[in-house]
């Protein structure tokens, strides 16, 4: 598919300030997206956020490796759908982004995600040092850019164009059967850690079996992946627990493909 866009999406590739297209892409804590010597030259002369006037420090800017990622992606004579997608999708949920931040390491997760994956390690999936204790809470910029970029009119249609005729499990059943998952995702989002060998499973253990659930269910994986050895922890925890009542029935339907594949 060839690299075009609108005027409008071309805009969201600009910098606010300047007005000219960013080719080193940071962020402020609100979440937008500058040049990087556009902002560092507005911080030297008002020292402030240029969306609403708080404080703000260049050692508060991240990168926003996403925005480079997709930008590289519409230089090409062909867009490649495929990696598109890849960019759209957090590495840890495996779900279009509905709620993208970026944290210390400068990549783009859904924030309940890293959140959970971060209160369970010492690190960012890069390897980036961050923790999330009483005195260090969670610290994620939300990323506009990618909200916004997932709101175009134009990805919009270039998503839905790209999605399979008749995906391996209808999406009606991705749907009906992964709700309950969903929901239990959004309630335990709001809990706390509960790490330790009492409850069985940590925060994180919990997301990542729902992720793991999640990509079966949307075909990211074969069922037989699903089911393989090597994934067992992740088919325990979705047993454990609340989770066990919300995931049963996508198991089951899980179950009942394999069965019949074989």
């Amino acid at each position: 598919m060839k690299a075009r866009s609108d005027n409008d999406l071309e805009e969201l590739f600009t910098d606010p300030l300047l007005f000219t297209p960013i080719e080193h892409a940071v962020m402020t804590p609100q979440g937008f997206t500058y040049e990087s010597m556009s902002i560092i030259q507005w911080l030297a002369q008002s020292k402030s956020d240029p969306f609403n006037r708080t404080q703000l420090s260049s050692e508060q800017l991240l990168p926003n490796h996403l925005f480079s990622q997709i930008k590289k992606l519409f230089r090409q004579p062909e867009l490649d759908m495929n990696r598109l997608k890849d960019c759209l999708t957090c590495p840890l949920s495996g779900q279009l982004f509905k709620h993208p931040v970026v944290v210390k390491d400068g990549y783009t997760y859904e924030r309940d995600f890293i959140e959970a994956y971060l209160l369970n390690h010492k690190h960012t999936p890069s390897g980036i040092r961050q923790t999330i204790t009483g005195s260090q809470p969670f610290v994620a910029y939300p990323n506009r850019f990618v909200e916004a970029f997932l709101q175009h009119h134009f990805i919009l249609e270039l998503l839905k164009l790209s999605s399979p005729d008749k995906p391996l499990i209808p999406e009606r059943d991705q749907t009906r059967l992964m709700k309950p998952v969903h929901t239990y995702l959004t309630k335990r989002a709001c809990e706390d850690n509960y790490a330790g060998s009492i409850f069985g499973y940590s925060k994180w253990d919990k997301f990542a079996a729902c992720a793991h659930l999640g990509r079966a269910m949307s075909g990211q994986i074969s069922v037989q992946t699903f089911f393989a050895d090597h994934h067992r922890k992740h088919r325990k925890a979705l047993k454990q627990g609340r989770l066990r009542e919300m995931a049963e029935p996508a198991i089951d339907y899980l179950t009942r493909k394999k069965v019949t594949s074989l």
